[in-house]
């Protein structure tokens, strides 16, 4: 290799990948040029962060390179809004099926993968006792003093839940919405109760799951990945979405939080 080489490559620090970009030249190489054609970028719900390992074991087994950006779900839907373009994302179906009605997302090669349930996050000091049902739930709500939950799929689930309980009055200069992880407000004590994704509660060593959502009260958001409409490797997005949709992961997604579908 010249000295116009660039590589590309991504390393495991604390468990997150971080792509390294080592520019040797400011011309790029026609070797460059022909390996851009084996990487693809994607969007990923930030939920989704352990599949990092499954991207990984991926590009060891093939040629592939994956460049993905792990976001908040509401992040990625703006993104795609004002035409951000990616070789593919991974996150909620929901959302994911309205862009393909709108021909943002393609449906051909769509893959449903896993799925998880909105959890309770609270101080490592906590004594609080998991809710069993949605009556005792309203009770614990009633009695905090700050409730965080995040925009996107559990933000919105929350507002329902908390209509469905009727105190909304009650409760209204208690809530606090942010965006990213919930988790990250309890750690840093601003708040001593929050709701998010199972999986993004488990990011955050600072903060503790008390439980899920009482089974009463629980919402199941499905994730899955499909290609977007601009892309033109969508047969390397496949050959990704085959990787991340093996059986041979089930329990690694169990450990972060989620259920294979």
């Amino acid at each position: 290799m010249g000295e116009n080489t660039r590589f590309l490559y991504f390393i495991l620090e604390d468990n997150k990948f971080f792509k390294i970009e080592k520019r040797l030249s400011i011309q790029m190489s026609n070797y460059e040029i022909e390996n851009d054609a084996n990487v693809i970028k994607g969007l990923a719900s930030i939920a989704l962060e352990g599949a990092s390992k499954i991207v990984k074991d991926f590009e060891s087994e093939t040629d592939f390179k994956v460049q993905f950006d792990l976001l908040p779900s509401a992040d990625i839907t703006v993104l795609l809004s004002k035409g951000n373009k990616v070789d593919f994302v991974f996150y909620p179906t929901k959302p994911i099926q309205k862009f393909t009605s709108d021909g943002i997302l393609v449906a051909d090669g769509f893959t449903p993968v896993v799925q998880s349930g909105i959890g309770i996050a609270v101080p490592m000091s906590s004594n609080l006792k998991a809710p069993k049902n949605a009556q005792e739930l309203k009770e614990i709500l009633l009695a905090a003093n700050t409730i965080i939950y995040a925009t996107g799929p559990s933000g919105d689930h929350m507002e329902t839940v908390i209509d469905q309980l009727q105190i909304r009055s009650e409760i209204k200069n208690k809530i606090k919405i942010i965006s990213g992880l919930v988790a990250k407000g309890i750690e840093r004590g601003e708040g001593d109760i929050g709701f998010q994704q199972i999986p993004e509660i488990l990011l955050v060593p600072g903060a503790k799951l008390l439980s899920p959502l009482p089974p009463d009260v629980q919402l199941l958001t499905p994730f899955s990945l499909c290609v977007h409409a601009s892309s033109n490797k969508s047969h390397i997005c496949k050959a990704l979405f085959h990787y991340l949709n093996d059986s041979k992961y089930r329990d690694l997604y169990s450990s972060c939080g989620f259920q294979m579908i």
